[in-house]
């Protein structure tokens, strides 16, 4: 499928900088917006005694997601993060959840200009405040890439230790938020099984807890889905405290969801990133794979029942792939999670194609869905310019009328506002398509 049309905008704002209250950064109870996502096939709350399957929020849902990112470097997508108007935009397109990245301990390895814990933790506030005030749920993700392979190879986890030290009790009341000690610790499986790696990595763990009792842990952010994490969780299932504690896991390097499968019959599982299959190609990308033969991992992930957040580079705050890609592949696929949900007004469509060529009597789906994508009203009206040449269905199915040839615009309306987005199609005789 062609890249989807994407019209939406994203609205900047005043930015406020400063700390906030305790009491509004650790709510125990936060008045939250009305649910609009699936609700989960056991809805179990976090904390429970049941503990297989995915990790649930405090609303009984699963947990779908996109990344923002903090760090000194990158003054765009810290803007993006503390405008709370993003956060509404990102809710009311059917997800419940944020993972803060705070990308500054790769800055740290390599030398260069960065955050110190304590310079960030205003900006943290602002994350928090702005969790709580939209009734999100928030990762909190300590993030270094391949630190352990290149800069803390006996394990000591010292920058991991100084950050959770200042973070993990700040708050510990707050049943918003969720705690990633480490991004992908090691790439090496091995690794964990390393008794040097094991001690000081449950080291940390255990600092966390202490810290936060009640705060779910996401541990092991395991760089892939291969089979060996079911023997990482057999050597350290005696030293985790399940109740609090969530299996996290990126959705790398095999296609097949097999090991997950398995571990989700005893533990609780979190994918906090998975990355679009079109990367795939670039060099460097092979560890993005198609599992279980899905071409979003979304899908995967939604097949098997496990929560998720999806990914994109640090400086990347378009939001295109996972609003018009994932959500127009959800809707095609019929994996699609989100629920309209009542006063939401359209404000934009998205249009799966903007071109499209036919041969004489076929036919091809095209999705379009209003912004946002939980907007109250999903009534969408097509029209076709030329009749004679292409028909268009109540559905989007759009057909080329056998024996003719020429051109037609298929024209999306929402019936919420008028929005609308044209899809130029051209239909050529099979004779004139195989020359």
């Amino acid at each position: 499928m062609k890249s989807l049309l994407f019209l939406v905008c994203m609205i900047s704002g005043l930015i406020c900088f400063g700390t906030y209250p305790e009491n509004e950064l650790n709510n125990k109870n936060p008045d939250t917006t009305q649910s609009s996502i699936s609700p989960d096939r056991t809805a179990e709350n976090p904390g429970s005694s049941v503990k297989s399957g995915t990790l649930i929020d405090q609303n009984g849902n699963i947990m779908r997601g996109t990344p923002m990112v903090l760090g000194k470097a990158l003054p765009q997508s810290l803007a993006f993060a503390k405008n709370i108007e993003n956060w509404k935009m990102i809710q009311n397109n059917g997800f419940n959840t944020i993972r803060i990245c705070w990308v500054d301990p790769y800055y740290v390895n390599r030398n260069q200009d960065h955050w110190t814990v304590n310079e960030v933790l205003p900006h943290l506030d602002r994350v928090v405040a702005n969790a709580t005030a939209t009734g999100m749920n928030l990762i909190i993700n300590f993030h270094n890439v391949g630190a352990q392979q290149e800069y803390d190879k006996t394990f000591g986890f010292a920058l991991e230790n100084d950050f959770w030290a200042a973070v993990a009790p700040r708050y510990k009341g707050n049943r918003l938020v969720y705690y990633e000690p480490a991004n992908e610790p090691t790439f090496s499986m091995n690794d964990y099984l390393k008794s040097d790696f094991k001690t000081n990595y449950l080291k940390l763990y255990h600092t966390i807890r202490k810290l936060a009792p009640e705060r779910q842990i996401l541990f092991f952010s395991f760089n892939g889905i291969t089979p060996q994490i079911v023997d990482v969780i057999e050597n350290y299932k005696n030293d985790i405290d399940w109740k609090y504690t969530t299996i996290a896991f990126h959705m790398y390097n095999s296609t097949s969801s097999s090991a997950l499968k398995t571990l989700m019959g005893s533990y609780r599982v979190m994918c906090t990133e998975w990355f679009y299959d079109h990367l795939s190609k670039l060099p460097g990308n092979d560890f993005i794979k198609r599992v279980d033969g899905f071409k979003l991992n979304a899908q995967t992930l939604e097949n098997i029942g496990s929560g998720w957040v999806d990914w994109r580079d640090w400086n990347d705050i378009s939001l295109n792939e996972t609003i018009d890609t994932l959500i127009g592949d959800a809707h095609l696929k019929n994996y699609w999670w989100g629920k309209p949900v009542s006063g939401i007004k359209a404000t934009g469509i998205v249009l799966s194609n903007r071109d499209l060529i036919l041969s004489s009597g076929e036919a091809k789906k095209l999705i379009a869905f209003p912004l946002p994508a939980l907007a109250e009203n999903q009534e969408i009206n097509w029209s076709s310019s030329n009749h004679e040449i292409v028909k268009v269905d109540a559905g989007g199915l759009v057909s080329a009328v056998s024996g003719a040839a020429g051109k037609a615009v298929i024209t999306a309306k929402t019936s919420d506002g008028g929005f609308n987005a044209e899809c130029q199609v051209v239909v050529s005789s099979a004779s004139i398509l195989r020359k």
